[in-house]
Parts: C-alpha cells; structure tokens; sequence
C-alpha cells in the first residue's frame, strides 16, 4: 500500500513515496487520483516539517497537473502553489513558481490576472534571488499570455486558455 510511504515516520521513504507519484499518477483511477492523493499531497505540502519534502510535493503536483480533472485543477493548483511561495523554505518557493509556469495553460485569463500575478509580484522582493528570478520569468510569461489575448482575443483557444473573455469583450453595448 503506497499510501502508508506518505505517512511514514522515515522523512527519506515519505520523500521517495511522493517522487514516485510521477510514474504512477498516469496509472491511477480518478478517485484515487483527484481526492485521495491531493489530500496527502495538501498535508505534506503544509504540515511536513521537512522543507525538501514539502518542495517535491509541489514540484510533482506541477508535474501532474495535466492528468487531475478540471474541477480538481481549478480547486487546488492555485491556492497549492501560491501556499508554496510562502514556504519559509526557499527550494519550496522557487517550486512554487515554477509550478505556476509548468501548468500556466491550465488557468482562465482571470485567474491569471487577479490570482496568479499577484502572487507571483510578490515575490520579486523575495530575499532569496532564486526565487526573485523565477518570479520574473514567470511573470514575464503569465504577461505576454494576457497582453497576446486581450490584442487578439480570436487567440484564446490557440493561447489554452480554458475560459472566455465574456468580461472583456462579450458585453452588450447598452446605453
């Protein structure tokens, strides 16, 4: 049973149990997928006293974001990520950004504007210069998204975004 290696005692064997996700999130149902391991993945991101256990939980969750199911994705990337750049742990953080970048065609143009950037300007003042570097690249990027889409918004879906721009352009005209 795989799922006693994320409760183990040995920090060693909880770290390898979440490497090992890699390879098996592709092969597990839905249910098993969605709910029960992104509830382990949310207690060792935020309780596990071990700082590089808590960045490889991020950076797998980044890795396997493809295969979660939308509502999955929409509920818990988001608040994972931003959670990680918060980490006290600066590996954590670096990894939380880069989780951003890793599944930025995952998010709405919304989310992108009032969620993600925000999170992510933040930590252009981080003290660390690694995690000030992600920043900027990742910013740079979530940007040139908005700006492509808000130029040409006929480009959403070639962009991947998975939403409209009702908001931006789709309103009635009324007096």
């Amino acid at each position: 049973h795989v799922v006693h290696g994320f409760l183990d005692t040995n920090p060693a064997i909880r770290e390898q149990t979440v490497k090992s996700m890699l390879l098996l999130a592709p092969k597990l149902n839905e249910a098993n997928l969605n709910v029960e391991l992104m509830k382990h993945f949310a207690r060792l991101q935020a309780k596990d006293e071990q700082g590089p256990i808590r960045c490889n939980t991020t950076v797998c969750l980044g890795k396997i974001g493809s295969y979660l199911s939308a509502s999955t994705r929409h509920r818990v990337l988001t608040s994972a990520f931003s959670r990680a750049t918060k980490d006290p742990f600066a590996p954590s953080r670096v990894a939380g950004v880069l989780g951003f970048a890793a599944t930025h065609n995952l998010y709405s143009m919304n989310d992108c504007a009032h969620k993600i950037l925000p999170v992510l300007c933040g930590l252009t003042v981080d003290p660390e210069k690694s995690v000030r570097d992600q920043a900027f690249k990742a910013i740079r990027s979530f940007l040139s998204k908005l700006e492509s889409v808000s130029e040409d918004p006929t480009q959403l879906e070639e962009v991947g975004c998975p939403c409209s721009l009702q908001p931006w352009h789709g309103r009635s005209r009324s007096q």
